[in-house]
């Protein structure tokens, strides 16, 4: 049944008759049935027992609310899941049914409006009758068939107040800080947008500029609103308590290695007395981090990374804090001083492909790879094709260091504890390692006894099937003949050096000898290379021990060349040539230096260039330490030419052996930490090489540089290069630094100062 507000009546029993339908004179509504408490006819007495009126009808509410979005028709609402109402209009509503107090009302939509489609939702509409009307029921009804689109973007550079993004002029948004944002107002399909800003940012002040912030909407939520506010300018920074070089820690090393990071720091102003330093690093990553102080309050911070670290790049900071006491309660403006740092471990992983000789490649078998020294290899190779072969580790755990590498007939060799000062009480030994599998092939030990001194071991040279080793000490030296291929020894000779000799670098085998020096004076010995018998020794040019540590002798079969400290006549150090069958000195030529700058340790190694042509490079001090490559013509016995580095303000105690190929000479120049190629007729420069900025680091000391037909090989104290020698640009590194040597089937080695050797694919 269906009420309408205008036809809902109430009948009482005032109205008589209204409702009944026919006459009558009782007091009651409705049809007579004979029985409606009527007295009966005759009767005009109440019946026994029913003297009190009926009690009234209880008080009964309604239920409304009020309609709102409504633009469609036959919306039609419902209570309890019976009667219905409709609701063809905003406004208010009020349903016909009446309920008591205390039943409960539940409000519905039974039918949704049409033409348009809409959705009418209902809130409030449940509930239980107290004692009045209810009259909070609320319809609210939207477009089913309208879809409607936010817009929406992100804010970026916010470091201020106060910013107010508006959208076509109004529904304004602020915007506390960087991120994403959106608009409340939904817009339809086909709909302009245009973007604002309302209000700049402040504290600080602000500009920020909107981007694709109009436009119109295509069934789609616009999202792409780009609002970018320009960074303020910035405040004057603290005082920095102290600088750090390098800003940056970085190392590449192979799991289960550790490297050594070092930095130095330095007051950024004049620091008051009582500097206290706290440093901290993540435990995990680094070992102790060790501080000491150097001159004018400069302090070095060291440590190593963790051999447990597993592979992958790990990253952070440490943390120099620069304070006014013991517990860091007061620190120096703008302390604590962060220095971020990378480390990348590596996961190994060998590639042991087939060897077979490169064309035109010849084994590494001396200082320099051969008897000339001259660091050549003739061969072209492709970068793209290199790959880590294996990583060799000694078995002997008492060995410290190793020496350079040697190659012969597919096998490298090196001698162990080779470093000045080491004493690890034994682990003295030649090794050999085969090629292929990175696997040890011997070990000859040499043990210290009565009738051998060893305090450490030179580099080994190899020849004919023979590695040559030499053991020196304070009591003398020996050199060692070994089988390459089994390391037996072929023979031993000792003899006396004079003074008492460290030697430095690999013997000499030319023809049938192997030369070697001899001690601190600078005389050479030449021994027989199949029975170890003294040939000669020739004197040094001074009777006194003024030198200790001696490059190797160059040869070109007929002539060795020697670099002496001193002149028997001009005092400057000399290049010395010898007869190879006698030991007869030929000739002296003295270097360019004046008289009163002698030579530095430690003795070049002589570089033939050619005919008549030998190269040095050689450290001396004036006004700083100073690099000067010079080229003799041993002809005319005269320099040809000779040029010098920048000065270094610090000596370095190793070599930087130049190389030479196809008329180029390469050389380091360590002040300005560049390669230089120079025309080696004449020593003008050709072009420059600098190692990337990410490195960091300088050239390494005492690593010769190898270089072929394309590419030249160089190390710095993290990586080890190739350098096109047409683009003159690096090609390709490799995160182990270390001394390198090459052989004939195509493999680089790099021999680390932590002990271990590399080996790399070359093709």
């Amino acid at each position: 049944m269906r009420l309408s507000l205008a036809s809902f009546i109430v009948c009482t029993s005032l109205a008589l008759g209204a409702c009944s339908g026919g006459g009558g004179d009782g007091g009651g509504g409705g049809n007579d049935t004979g029985n409606n408490n009527q007295n009966p006819p005759g009767n005009n007495n109440p019946p026994p027992g029913n003297n009190n009126p009926p009690p009234g009808p209880p008080a009964t509410f309604t239920i409304g609310g009020t309609a709102s979005g409504v633009r469609g028709t036959g919306l039609l609402l419902k209570i309890n899941g019976g009667n219905e109402l409709a609701i063809p209009l905003n406004g208010t509503f009020v349903f016909g049914t009446t309920l008591t107090s205390g039943q409960p009302y539940n409000v519905t939509v039974a039918t949704q409006p049409t033409s348009p489609a809409q959705t009418c939702t209902v809130t409030n509409g449940v509930g239980t009758i107290a004692s009045s009307n209810v009259a909070d029921v609320a319809v609210s009804c939207i477009d089913a068939a309208v879809s409607t689109y936010t817009i929406s973007g992100t804010v970026t550079g916010l470091i201020g107040s106060g910013l107010v993004l508006q959208n076509n002029g109004g529904d304004g948004r602020t915007i506390s800080g960087d991120g994403p944002f959106s608009f409340a107002t939904a817009l339809v399909n086909g709909a302009a947008y245009f973007v604002t800003v309302a209000t700049q940012p402040t504290n600080p002040t602000q500009q920020c500029a909107v981007t694709s912030g109009s436009g119109t909407i295509a069934g789609a939520n616009a999202t792409n609103v780009s609002v970018v506010c320009a960074a303020p300018p910035p405040p004057p920074p603290p005082p920095a308590p102290a600088s750090v070089s390098p800003a940056r820690l970085f190392a590449v090393h192979d799991q289960g290695d550790s490297r050594t990071l070092r930095a130095i720091a330095a007051p950024g102003a004049p620091l008051a007395a009582g500097l206290f330093i706290r440093i901290s690093g993540d435990a995990q990553v680094f070992g102790p981090i060790f501080q000491s102080g150097l001159s004018d309050h400069t302090f070095s911070l060291t440590t190593e990374t963790q051999k447990t670290l597993p592979a992958g790049i790990h990253s952070g900071a440490i943390t120099v804090e620069l304070c006014k006491d013991d517990q860091c309660a007061v620190q120096y403006p703008g302390s604590p001083v962060s220095v971020p740092y990378e480390v990348r471990v590596m996961s190994p992983s060998p590639d042991l492909k087939p060897l077979s000789a490169v064309p035109n490649g010849k084994d590494w078998q001396t200082h320099g790879g051969s008897a000339a020294h001259t660091g050549y290899v003739p061969i072209t190779i492709d970068p793209a094709t290199f790959t880590r072969r294996w990583k060799w580790l000694p078995q002997d755990p008492k060995v410290k260091s190793l020496s350079d590498a040697v190659t012969y007939q597919g096998q490298a060799f090196v001698t162990t504890n080779v470093k000045f000062g080491i004493d690890p009480g034994g682990g003295f030994s030649a090794v050999g390692i085969d090629e292929a599998t990175g696997q040890t092939a011997w070990v000859h030990p040499f043990e210290r006894g009565p009738d051998l001194s060893v305090d450490r071991m030179d580099p080994p040279t190899v020849d004919n099937g023979k590695v040559y080793a030499a053991a020196s000490g304070n009591f003398g030296a020996s050199v060692f003949a070994l089988n390459s291929a089994n390391g037996d020894q072929i023979w031993r000779s000792g003899f006396t050096t004079q003074g008492g000799g460290f030697f430095l670098d690999a013997p000499t085998a030319s023809g049938d000898s192997v030369i070697s020096h001899g001690g601190q004076a600078g005389g050479l010995v030449a021994l027989d290379a199949t029975t170890g018998v003294v040939q000669w020794i020739s004197d040094g040019p001074l009777g006194i021990a003024d030198f200790t540590q001696s490059g190797s002798v160059a040869a070109d079969g007929t002539v060795l060349y020697s670099v002496m400290p001193q002149s028997e006549t001009s005092g400057r150090p000399v290049l010395r040539g010898f007869d190879r069958l006698t030991g007869a000195k030929l000739y002296s030529i003295d270097t360019s230096l004046p008289t009163s700058i002698s030579l530095r340790e430690p003795s070049p190694t002589p570089v033939i260039t050619g005919a008549n042509s030998v190269l040095i490079g050689y450290w001396y001090l004036i006004g700083g330490a100073k690099y000067r490559l010079e080229k003799f013509d041993t002809q005319n016995r005269t320099v040809s030419w000779f040029v010098d580095s920048d000065t270094f303000p610090d000596l370095p105690f190793s070599d930087l052996d130049p190389v030479v190929a196809n008329g180029v000479v390469y050389m380091v120049n360590i002040a300005l930490n560049r390669i230089e190629a120079r025309n080696a007729s004449d020593g003008t420069l050709l072009w420059t090489w600098t190692p990337p900025t990410v490195d960091q680091s300088p050239f390494r000391m005492g690593a010769r540089m190898i270089v072929t037909d394309n590419l030249l090989f160089a190390a710095t104290d993290r990586f080890v290069y190739a350098v096109s020698l047409t683009s003159h640009t690096d090609v390709w590194s490799h995160w182990n630094s270390g001394t390198l040597a090459m052989s004939a089937s195509g493999v680089l080695y790099v021999k680390s100062d932590a002990a271990f050797l590399d080996a790399i694919n070359l093709r």
